[in-house]
């Protein structure tokens, strides 16, 4: 009986071809569009899950319309006097600026390297953000002006094998 079911199914489908052409696409498509939505959002709920305050870091932007294009942009920046007086409304409160270079030149005794989307940030920054170190005290880390927190790939292009604790980088000016 089930037999039958098949033959009959499958007669059916070979006989009305085109149609079963876009029923499999359309079911391909569909099956592939909910597989890309579901990475999606398991992205964007698992980023930066392994921060310990998660719940409490919020990251304030600006929105700017440009006059002449009247395009609007959305930007994570913000002027400093908004962080100065929202400081009285909020407990806790810890500011954190970070600022991206799109290319800094360092340099390590002859050899320069250069190094794309370079961040300058606050000593507070390792105390909210919970990055596991190789190496140093997070509390500390940052606590000099002149210190660094290196990567482990960035640490091995350095230096290769050599332990960076303690050795300089310069951070040359852009002609």
């Amino acid at each position: 009986m089930f037999r039958n079911y098949l033959k009959t199914a499958f007669r059916n489908l070979w006989k009305f071809r085109s149609y079963t052409l876009i029923n499999i696409l359309g079911l391909a498509i569909g099956v592939a569009c909910v597989l890309l939505i579901l990475l999606y959002v398991r992205s964007e709920l698992s980023y930066d899950r392994f921060h310990e305050n998660r719940d409490r870091i919020y990251r304030l932007t600006m929105e700017a319309t440009n006059p002449q294009t009247r395009e609007t942009m959305q930007r994570a920046v913000g002027p400093y006097r908004l962080a100065e007086e929202m400081k009285p409304d909020l407990s806790d409160f810890t500011l954190i600026r970070f600022a991206v270079q799109d290319r800094e030149l360092i340099e390590l005794g002859d050899e320069i390297f250069t190094e794309e989307h370079f961040a300058f940030v606050d000593p507070a920054a390792l105390q909210v953000f919970h990055f596991p170190l190789l190496s140093g005290d997070p509390e500390t880390a940052l606590d000099n002006p002149f210190s660094v927190v290196l990567s482990e790939s960035a640490a091995r292009k350095y230096f290769k094998d050599a332990n960076p604790v303690g050795k300089a980088l310069t951070i040359r000016e852009q002609p």
